[in-house]
């Protein structure tokens, strides 16, 4: 989990550059869901996963002349897509857990 100290050392930009970053992602609903944690006193901790988002967004808004804000739009469409696409072929999330299925693929295993 980074910091914004962290994510500021990191990525080589101011504390606003990074929570300007921070805002256009957030701006898209969902897409920093389960991402974030809060510590101790309400610092807030964010996962690899915002740090690659955040390169991500960088990328495209340098290549493509793209505000932050269009740029999280891009970005979150195709996170959108990639989920669908995972969710279609595996029935799981980016992210959740193979254990989540586990009772129903056991289930499976031990019937015949």
């Amino acid at each position: 989990m980074y910091s914004i100290e962290d994510l500021q050392r990191t990525l080589g930009l101011t504390r606003r550059q990074v929570r300007e970053r921070l805002a256009a992602l957030a701006g898209q609903g969902d897409l920093l869901d389960g991402q974030v944690r809060i510590g101790p006193r309400g610092k807030k901790f964010y996962s690899v996963a915002v740090l690659d988002m955040l390169r991500d967004l960088d990328e495209l808004a340098r290549t493509h002349g793209m505000s932050l804000d269009q740029a999280a739009g891009e970005l979150a469409a195709k996170i959108r897509v990639r989920r669908r696409e995972m969710k279609a072929t595996t029935g799981l999330l980016p992210g959740q857990p193979l254990r989540a299925s586990w009772p129903a693929t056991r289930a499976s295993w031990t019937s015949n």
